[in-house]
């Protein structure tokens, strides 16, 4: 399949710093830096329109909650979703590195959804990835590509890497592939190695070329309206 855009869809900012490295992302994405914990959350995103997780009603910011002055003051302050986390815990946090009371912030998420609104309305075949070493991605779950496929998003395909560090895995393993969805497992020497980041080139190849990656300018141009989306309904 010849893909147009790699989108992360987690865990944490691993996924996206890997296919940065690889050469492989020309825009961020809204998952990129997001503790992604499970395939339910990303559901619950594409089934909501981005709803669940950026509603305001849904968001707990810990800036100036003294509650949590202490992890502020050592990770800075995040944003805690009702729908997606325990609000009582600094560190379930979804949208771990942002704060979403902030302004900047709020339009740096609405650029990224109407991105992939225009993904999603131009038919542009894109790649979901998601690396792991922490959420157990090895398991497919046919809801994750329906829900995508509901959100509009047609001409895609997932990929799902697990990164074993037991020492079982001695060579990439193709463990799942349906239409929709491939899963692999690696083994993996460490949790930036190199080596592995090769393996996970290779594993991408196998299936997918990635020859005409748009850019960021081709997806939002300048002076498009940032009305409709999940942030500003």
């Amino acid at each position: 399949m010849q893909v147009s855009v790699v989108y992360s869809v987690g865990v944490r900012c691993y996924t996206e710093s890997i296919l940065r490295r690889l050469g492989l992302v020309r825009f961020s994405s809204i998952f990129g830096s997001m503790n992604v914990k499970n395939w339910d959350s990303l559901i619950k995103c594409f089934d909501t329109n981005f709803h669940a997780l950026f509603d305001e009603e849904n968001l707990v910011c810990t800036k100036n909650n003294l509650k949590f002055a202490e992890e502020n003051d050592k990770w800075w302050p995040r944003t805690l979703n009702k729908v997606l986390d325990d609000v009582n815990d600094y560190h379930s946090s979804t949208i771990a590195h942002h704060d979403m009371g902030d302004e900047d912030v709020k339009l740096h998420f609405q650029r990224g959804i109407k991105r992939l609104e225009y993904i999603r309305d131009n038919n542009i075949p894109i790649l979901f990835v998601d690396i792991s070493m922490e959420f157990d991605n090895r398991h497919p779950d046919k809801r994750l590509a329906e829900s995508i496929i509901k959100y509009g998003i047609t001409n895609m395909k997932i990929i799902s890497i697990w990164k074993d560090g037991s020492g079982r895995v001695t060579e990439p393993t193709l463990l799942h592939a349906d239409d929709h969805h491939i899963i692999y497992e690696i083994r993996s020497e460490g949790y930036y190695a190199p080596a592995d980041e090769s393996v996970i080139n290779d594993v991408l190849h196998r299936h997918f070329t990635f020859d005409n990656l748009i850019k960021v300018d081709d997806i939002l141009p300048a002076g498009m309206p940032m009305s409709g989306h999940a942030l500003n309904p």
